[in-house]
C-alpha cells in the first residue's frame, strides 16, 4: 500500500471512528464544531469522491451520527451541503436494512455498539464496520430520514 493508500485508510478509519463516538453522545458530537474550521466544515469539504458511490458509504454515516439530533451541527452542516442528501442516503438504507426487534432508546452507546456489531465482530472483514446498520440503529433511521428532510417541507 503505498502513501496515499496509507493516507486514505486513515481517513477512512478515523470517520469510523467519528461515528462511533458521536453515536447518542451529545457532548461529542459538540466537539465537531468548534474551533475556527469546524471538523464538521472540513468532513463536508471532502473530496467529491465522498459525495459519490465511491466512499459516500463511508461518509454519510459519519455525518449523520455527527448531525442527528444536533441542531447547531445540523445547521453547519446545511450551510456546507443539502441535508436532503442525508435524507436520500438514509432512505436507500432502509429498505436495504433489517429492523431490529424493539427498542434501543433505553440502551447506553456501549450497549448498541455492541447489539450492532454482534458477539463475533472481530471475526468479521473490514467491510462488515462500514455497513449502515452495523452504525446507525436501525430503529432510528426512519426518524432520522425525516429530521433531515424537515428543510425541504418548510421551504428551507
Amino acid at each position: 500500500m503505498g502513501k496515499v493508500g496509507l493516507l486514505r485508510s486513515t481517513l477512512h478509519e478515523l470517520l469510523l471512528f467519528f461515528g462511533y463516538m458521536s453515536l447518542r453522545n451529545c457532548e461529542a458530537k459538540q466537539l465537531f464544531r468548534w474551533g475556527k474550521t469546524p471538523i464538521l466544515s472540513l468532513l463536508c469539504n471532502l473530496p467529491v469522491a465522498y459525495f459519490s458511490t465511491a466512499y459516500k458509504h463511508i461518509l454519510f454515516p459519519t455525518l449523520l451520527l455527527i448531525t442527528f439530533k444536533e441542531a447547531e451541527n445540523k445547521t453547519l452542516l446545511a450551510s456546507e451541503m443539502s441535508p436532503s442528501a442525508i435524507a436520500e442516503f438514509v432512505s436507500s438504507k432502509i429498505d436495504s436494512t433489517t429492523p431490529a426487534q424493539g427498542t434501543d432508546g433505553d440502551l447506553t452507546a456501549n450497549q448498541i455498539l455492541k447489539k450492532m456489531l454482534g458477539q463475533n465482530h472481530y471475526k468479521q472483514p473490514a467491510a462488515y464496520y462500514y455497513t449502515m446498520q452495523r452504525r446507525f440503529p436501525p430503529p432510528d433511521m426512519r426518524e432520522a430520514e425525516e429530521y433531515f428532510r424537515e428543510d425541504k417541507k418548510d421551504g428551507g
